[in-house]
């Protein structure tokens, strides 16, 4: 009796250790989407202050759309995907916050590179 206790105890501490903060299958991996997010982040970034701020085009959205499409194409996910993995994310505030954290340390990783190289960026 004990070692049947010991087994269904030592089972159910095995199950308790499964990540459950995996997204279903349906839903980009974290690895893929921060690549994704990081591109529509940058494409945004280029948008809003280059193409704005010379004054060429001032209906960012539709080059933002443009650029989307694009990055959509490039890294192999569609429209659809991108939108209810980035809504699930969203949902899960655990998952988003590691996801944005870790864009957060890649901007910063290349933040720091690009000083290295060129220190009057510092300034």
């Amino acid at each position: 009796m004990i070692r049947y206790f010991i087994f269904i105890s030592m089972i159910i501490m095995l199950l308790s250790c499964f990540d459950k903060k995996t997204p279903p299958d349906s839903i980009l991996k974290p690895d893929k989407m921060q690549v994704v997010l990081w591109d529509i982040v940058l494409a945004e970034t280029f948008s809003s202050h280059f193409i704005t701020a010379t004054g060429y085009i001032e209906n960012t959205a539709v080059e933002d759309a443009k650029f989307q499409k694009q990055i959509f194409a490039i890294d192999g996910v569609s429209r659809d995907e991108f939108y209810g993995s980035f809504n699930y994310y969203k949902s899960n505030s655990v998952l988003m916050k590691v996801l944005l954290d870790s864009l957060t340390n890649k901007a910063l990783r290349e933040k720091n590179a690009a000083v290295s190289f060129n220190p009057e960026l510092s300034k």
